[in-house]
């Protein structure tokens, strides 16, 4: 008799229960997913999930959006979600969102909900630490389901928010969309039922009208509750019986609607110009019936197009590279459109006056696929690609947050997308991948790539010395690329090592614990200092961030242009012997990525990798250091494309309205000149190199941050041979070039842009003593102010539907604060939403009471600080943050007590020292007429 561990077990048990799918095709469901109905119909999804610790993610899905609305409801789907925040039987105007807020839960991030053409999905993140919080939780969802109060007073006040979410999404994007969906959905409901409705309708709905459609569509047989998280799954279960079961009664039969985007034979066309337009783009759009890889053969499927979507994006990066390519990017991707229609897409963004010869590039290389078909090179680079993917997804089986399966869950309510194990999905791709061949992908082209059943879209700026596209032109295009050179390209061989020669080791000369999360500091022989934390939070995740002070402070004003453009153009030419293609096409089937930036006060690396290509990740850091590469041919497509975008960047009044404040605030400083195209030409690529090497001339005086499930010993063994191996250079410090907010009082008004909206700028700047506490009370004062503003102006006046209050302190050259407040809203209100804003702020400084606000605030920070220890990304942002400014890591801990005991009167303070008068800068965005 054989013994099995545990391993073996696993894949036998894998092949038994693949064998029993492959009989009858179907993929089944996950099976820690408990998955039922109650007796009125509505269906629910449980899962136990650990990440992230003591807390879930629940959700109410309503079978029903836009497509659901009669002619006088349109937007009325997306109108009742939000009302549902605004009134429920158990929890009056806004009580449910004072309620969550109380718990240290926020609205946006953890409170929301959305509205699609086919589904209304409302969203809670809760924790999990007391029955009483997931009790109160399941409430607030069966409220939400059945118990909407649609109070008039309510509804008039929303009316206003809605109207200016409107408002917001007006623009080049919105007229773009508003021409091209006509097409895309060509014969379909999906043409005319945009879930943000029609103005005339949201202006003069009567409340009956949003009532009976609440009635009619939010029913139990239609909705779905979804719950994911640490959390005992009976109790949940118990819940949803508790607050659910007895709700409503079905209806003798549920029917779903299926809206059909029918086929066309004719090829149909969507050319749109429009004068905020900042590039051109070209898109194919290949209908298909929908990939939902269901079942395995619809998975082998999706395989396929994922091996062809691999070898169509890199060939169209090789092309990108070229110097007469006319197109800056371009690429191809499988997406579905409605529930029963999906799509292939194509695109290219076409260089300025290009979309003729952009159209015919993208056209030669769909029939050059179809006529030569891809190489077995290019086959078994993806089939690589999307095995490291694969890999990587098993290991992460148990690292799952509860968010993405809920998401998942969610498209399996709404859309019948089956949500499988991962180890079934494993098991099911590696019995599948064998008998996918080279042949069998290039066959898939006949499917992809046909000249009927296709949209051509076309988007460009309209401004003098365009050429306009001319549809009878591109559709003859489509013959005439079929006689153009279709022969198959040669490709170069990256498959030799990434280093000529591996580094001597160098030495680890101390070690000490630093901080309370265990991180271990790592002192170099050549001076560089190694922060390692390991954890286990992801088990192939290992994340980097290395800092050095200098940036572009050390760089004089004449080359300053140059440097903010130091990596760009040196990463554009690849690495040591290796182009940009040919680095790509070496790292295929790795899992990792790497870059630099050169800021105003440091030089830093960004990058991630999984365990089993560490040592790779760290050898491109040693390129980074020895040998980046300068090819001038690269360089110039590079500032090719940098004027493609800069010569159109001036017609978003968004960018016009964000450099005026930029050049404004810092009192017209060189040094915070924003690009335009009349810097353009002191741009020297050669001189940008030459930065670059200066700024990464050693690892020595770099300061390298590791977070992840590293092993101890091998890390060791890649720092010194990689970062301890480089030699001793010279330790540098940032410059004061004097670059600070001005002290001067700036108001001014920006005209530009078509559309009927304003945005509202507002900010508080000043110096102020680097201390935590400080640091505290800023962020505090953040979190009172959105809190607030959102209450006065977005809820009692209905004046803006989004505001953002944020503040930035920073340390270097000089400590400096700033507080902003940014909105949109009707340019006719401007002066009385400012005034209201004003007279809010003047409230709250002279008199902040010690209320319910204060608990909320308290309590948003104290769980954002207990977040921040649950994800790698958000570690490695501490520790980097901590080291970059000094700050001793113990002093994290502090934190807490300092929230805890801030008082009314402290922020009242905080609010006159850091707010004081009015607003130093008022900037405003008018329309120009």
């Amino acid at each position: 008799m054989k013994f099995f561990g545990p391993l073996n077990l696993f894949l036998i048990f894998l092949f038994l229960h693949f064998s029993a799918i492959a009989q009858n095709d179907s993929i089944p469901v996950n099976r820690r997913v408990i998955h039922g109905s109650l007796e009125n119909g509505l269906q629910y999804f449980i899962v136990k999930n650990r990440l992230p610790e003591k807390s879930a993610e629940l959700r109410l899905a309503v079978l029903t959006g836009s497509l659901n609305e009669e002619e006088d409801q349109r937007g009325l789907a997306h109108f009742t979600e939000h009302m549902l925040f605004n009134g429920t039987e158990n929890f009056p105007g806004n009580k449910v969102i004072d309620f969550l807020e109380l718990l240290g839960i926020k609205f946006g991030p953890e409170i929301n909900a959305y509205t699609s053409t086919e589904e209304t999905v409302y969203m809670l993140t809760v924790p999990t630490t007391r029955p009483e919080i997931l009790d109160s939780s399941f409430l607030i969802l069966s409220d939400w389901a059945f118990h909407a109060s649609f109070d008039s007073l309510e509804i008039e006040k929303e009316r206003g928010v809605v109207l200016e979410e409107m408002r917001m999404g007006k623009g080049a994007a919105g007229r773009v969309r508003d021409q091209q969906f006509p097409v895309i959905f060509h014969g379909s409901k999906y043409a005319e039922r945009l879930p943000i409705g029609v103005e005339e309708v949201l202006k003069n709905f009567k409340h009956q009208t949003l009532k009976d459609y609440y009635k009619k569509w939010y029913r139990p047989e239609r909705m779905a509750v979804v719950a994911v998280g640490d959390f005992n799954t009976s109790e949940v279960l118990g819940y949803i019986n508790k607050y659910f079961n007895t709700k409503g009664e079905k209806n003798e039969k549920f029917e779903r609607i299926v809206y059909p985007v029918p086929d066309h034979d004719e090829r149909i066309y969507s050319i749109v110009s429009d004068p905020e337009v900042t590039s051109s783009s070209v898109v194919l759009v290949q209908k298909l019936p929908v990939l939902k890889a269901n079942t395995v053969t619809d998975y082998r499927k999706a395989i396929m197009h994922k091996i062809f979507s691999n070898i169509f994006n890199e060939r169209m990066y090789d092309l990108s590279k070229q110097p007469e390519t006319p197109f800056i990017n371009g690429g191809g991707y499988s997406t579905s459109l409605a529930y029963d229609k999906g799509a292939y897409v194509f695109y290219t963004s076409p260089k300025e006056n290009k979309i003729d010869e952009s159209f015919m590039s993208l056209l030669t290389e769909r029939n050059r696929i179809k006529k030569n078909g891809f190489t077995q090179a290019e086959f078994d680079r993806s089939i690589a690609s999307l095995t490291a993917g694969m890999e990587n997804y098993l290991k992460e089986k148990d690292n799952q947050y509860s968010d993405n399966i809920t998401s998942a869950l969610i498209d399996q309510f709404v859309s019948d997308e089956i949500y499988s194990d991962i180890e079934i999905g494993y098991s099911i791709f590696y019995q599948i991948l064998p008998s996918i061949s080279l042949q069998d992908v290039n066959n898939l082209a006949n499917e992809l790539i046909t000249d009927s059943n296709l949209v051509v879209l076309v988007t460009y700026p309209k401004k003098d010395g365009i050429i306009d596209p001319n549809q009878q032109v591109l559709d003859a295009m489509f013959t005439i690329s079929k006689s153009a050179d279709l022969s198959q390209k040669d490709e170069t061989n990256p498959d030799r090592p990434l280093l000529k020669e591996e580094p001597a080791p160098g030495v680890i000369v101390s070690e000490e614990i630093v901080g309370p999360f265990g991180t271990k500091l790592l002192t170099l022989g050549n001076g560089a200092r190694v922060y390692l934390t390991k954890t286990t939070l992801k088990q192939d995740e290992v994340l980097l961030y290395a800092m050095s002070y200098g940036g572009t402070s050390l760089v004089e004003l004449e080359d300053l242009v140059s440097a903010n453009y130091a990596t760009d153009i040196t990463e554009e030419a690849g690495l040591g012997d290796f182009t940009a293609t040919e680095l790509s096409k070496k790292l295929n089937g790795k899992i990792l990525s790497l870059s630099t930036a050169v800021n105003e006060n440091s030089e830093i690396m960004t990058g991630s990798s999984s365990v089993n290509d560490l040592e790779d990740f760290f050898r491109l850091i040693y390129l980074f250091f020895t040998s980046p590469r300068y090819d001038e041919q690269n360089a110039a497509l590079y500032l090719e494309k940098l004027k493609d975008y800069l010569q159109n960047d001036g017609l978003r009044p968004e960018s016009v309205f964000n450099d005026s404040i930029t050049v404004a605030i810092y009192e017209r400083n060189p040094r915070k000149a924003p690009m335009s195209m009349s810097l353009l030409n002191k741009i020297s690529s050669k001189k940008a190199y030459e930065i670059f090497r200066e700024r990464f001339a050693s690892a020595s005086d770099f300061s390298f941050v590791f977070v992840g499930n590293f092993d101890d010993s091998k890390i060791r063994e890649y720092i010194k041979k990689y970062i301890a191996s480089q030699p001793q250079g010279k330790s540098e410090n940032w410059i004061d070039r004097g670059v600070r907010f001005s002290k001067k009082p700036v108001e001014m008004t920006v005209k530009k842009g078509i559309e009927n909206k304003a945005e509202v700028f507002l900010a508080y700047t000043g110096e102020y003593e680097w201390n935590k506490r400080n640091m505290i009370l800023m962020n505090m004062i953040e979190k009172v102010l959105d809190i607030k503003i959102n209450e006065v102006i977005r809820e009692q006046l209905g004046g803006s539907y989004s505001i953002s209050v944020y503040n930035n302190y920073v340390k270097y050259p000089a400590p400096e604060y700033s507080f902003a407040i940014d909105f949109n809203c009707d340019p006719n209100r401007v002066d009385e939403l400012v005034t209201e804003l004003n007279n809010l702020l003047k409230e709250l400084k002279n008199s902040f009471k010690v209320d319910t606000l204060l608990t909320k605030v308290k309590e948003i920070l104290l769980k954002e600080r207990e977040e921040v220890l649950k994800q790698n990304r958000s570690i490695l942002q501490l520790i980097s943050s901590y080291i970059f400014n000094g700050t001793d890591l113990n002093s994290f801990y502090e934190g807490e007590g300092i929230i805890k005991e801030t008082t009314a009167e402290d922020i009242r303070k905080a609010l006159n020292r850091f707010l004081p008068n009015e607003p130093l800068f008022k900037f405003y965005l008018m329309p120009e007429n």
